[in-house]
């Protein structure tokens, strides 16, 4: 199988500070509705958080469920955190033929919502067009430090309990590509990577 490939250019890059308590992932889907950004490339990103909430692979992959093994699960890590985010941005299309998505929740993917962003959008339903973000954030606190697929959840840090919230410094750095369109398609053949007409 030959790769398939599509060259684009970055328009502009965009410098974006987050707010304290905001959701991570719920402002990048939102930055990309404001900015019109249907391609693009999370640069960077780096900041303090309250939680990480993120999926990655358990350390005991043998979770099975109506015969599907399982190979992700969705867990929180307690701040403060120091983090850093990078990761890729596209449009979801869902054709109005696709399949229900399959996946139900379990201990590991615990509410519907889990289900439907494990795939970086915020709905999968038949005929629907939304923002795709498939983020990988690294993050430590004073005990450990992981690195999974960020998750709605994931909080920027406040200031103690009784203290008035300064701005943050939580920065987003985003690329907006233009040329080429950046696909998360859902359809009769599952969901996969393309690129192509949007």
């Amino acid at each position: 199988m030959a790769r398939k490939f599509q060259k684009g250019q970055v328009e502009e890059i965009i410098y974006v500070r987050l707010e304290p308590g905001e959701d991570v992932l719920l402002a990048i889907w939102e930055i990309c509705e404001e900015h019109e950004i249907e391609t693009g490339q999370i640069l960077g990103g780096s900041g303090a958080l309250d939680k990480f909430r993120f999926q990655h692979y358990p350390s005991n992959p043998k979770m099975v469920r109506d015969g599907w093994e399982h190979v992700t699960e969705v867990i929180e890590l307690d701040g403060p955190l120091e983090t850093n985010i990078v990761g890729t941005i596209g449009t979801t299309i869902v054709d109005e033929d696709a399949p229900e998505f399959f996946l139900s929740p379990t201990p590991e993917l615990p509410t519907p919502e889990d289900v439907q962003t494990m795939t970086g959008s915020r709905t999968v339903a038949p005929g629907t067009r939304s923002p795709y973000v498939h983020a990988h954030v690294t993050a430590t606190n004073p005990h450990v430090t992981m690195i999974g697929h960020l998750m709605p959840g994931t909080l920027v840090r406040r200031a103690p309990v009784g203290a008035e919230d300064p701005p943050s410094h939580f920065t987003l750095v985003i690329a907006k590509v233009t040329g080429v369109a950046f696909l998360n398609r859902f359809g009769k053949g599952g969901l996969y990577h393309d690129f192509g007409e949007l």
